[in-house]
């Protein structure tokens, strides 16, 4: 990436997913671009790289728009181990949520994938929000379902069949969604319904409008004209 290039008040997103990114100096050269950092999904050593690199984000969000991003789809550690196995469990993913947020940072929870007849439930829905409060989380943006290209549905359904073998839940996907792109879980607006319910109960944001109008808010951000770059 040529970081000098990117314009002043420009939007980068940064998804670290191993050790070599912070080798290889990026979190640093991000810092002194002064752009926005977008962290999403972790690997097994990606919570406490997060953690080394507060004072990193903190500096960026004194100039710029800083959003943390976690993802979790289960608050369940045994599960989370069986549909991420190389990611690290969800309860470490929430301590490092909550050290996120106790360090001022603007920090919550990406819930996607929600799959189908497997975290589609209420109590893992509602349980999630929960901790998320407890966390310290502004936000939660969901996607209650996932999407399957071809290639995509093919090793997904051998892993179901692998990871679950007595759950038949190949069939229900067969029956469900056929080959559909999309496959939105069969209670969407019930659990929507339940989730925007219990996240106004704690404050917790879930709107992307309003997630990107909230981080923006202490900061005098503007739309770009074209003439803003042709010199005076």
């Amino acid at each position: 990436l040529e970081f000098r290039r990117v314009l002043f008040r420009s939007c980068l997103r940064a998804h670290f997913c191993s050790p070599a990114y912070t080798e290889a100096g990026c979190t640093n050269t991000c810092k002194h671009s002064g752009c926005l950092l977008l962290l999403s999904r972790q690997d097994s050593t990606k919570g406490l790289l997060i953690e080394r690199d507060i004072d990193l984000l903190t500096s960026i969000s004194m100039k710029n728009p800083a959003i943390c991003e976690l993802t979790i789809t289960t608050y369940q550690d045994q599960l989370s181990k069986k549909i991420e196995p190389h990611a690290p469990v969800s309860s470490k993913r929430f301590k490092t949520l909550s050290t996120l947020s106790n360090a001022g940072l603007f920090a919550g929870i990406v819930l996607m994938p929600v799959l189908p007849f497997i975290g589609d439930n209420e109590n893992n829905i509602l349980e999630i929000v929960k901790r998320a409060a407890d966390s310290g989380a502004k936000f939660i943006y969901p996607y209650f379902g996932v999407t399957l290209r071809h290639n995509q549905r093919e090793y997904y359904y051998n892993k179901l069949d692998s990871i679950f073998p007595d759950m038949n839940y190949l069939i229900k996907y067969k029956s469900v969604y056929g080959e559909s792109y999309e496959c939105v879980v069969p209670n969407h607006e019930e659990l929507e319904l339940l989730f925007q319910e219990k996240c106004n109960h704690y404050g917790i944001l879930y709107r992307m409008s309003d997630i990107i109008r909230e981080y923006q808010t202490a900061y005098d951000l503007k739309q770009l004209s074209l003439f803003d770059f042709i010199p005076e």
